[in-house]
């Protein structure tokens, strides 16, 4: 099983200025990227959060088996405009 690390850019509020920092879309502050969460924190959907991401191994790679075909993907991709993703 796979620890994933929950930060900034996992976040529906943060807004990305460069890769190190971005904005946050509530409080208008400039934030880490990697930072840690407030109590505001909302998950962006991600393959690991989908029913139909199956087989994680420890590197974070697993199966989508949401699609027509299976397709190995890795579980923090970005999964808002898959028209397979449910949580």
């Amino acid at each position: 099983m796979v620890d994933w690390i929950i930060n900034h850019s996992d976040c529906e509020n943060f807004v990305a200025l460069d890769v190190d920092k971005g904005l946050c879309r509530l409080s208008g502050q400039l934030i880490k990227a990697d930072g840690n969460v407030c109590e505001n924190f909302e998950q962006i959907p991600k393959c690991r959060s989908c029913k139909f991401f199956k087989d994680c191994n420890e590197e974070g790679l697993g199966v989508c088996v949401g699609l027509n075909k299976e397709y190995w993907t890795h579980g923090n991709y970005r999964a808002g405009q898959c028209e397979a993703y449910h949580d």
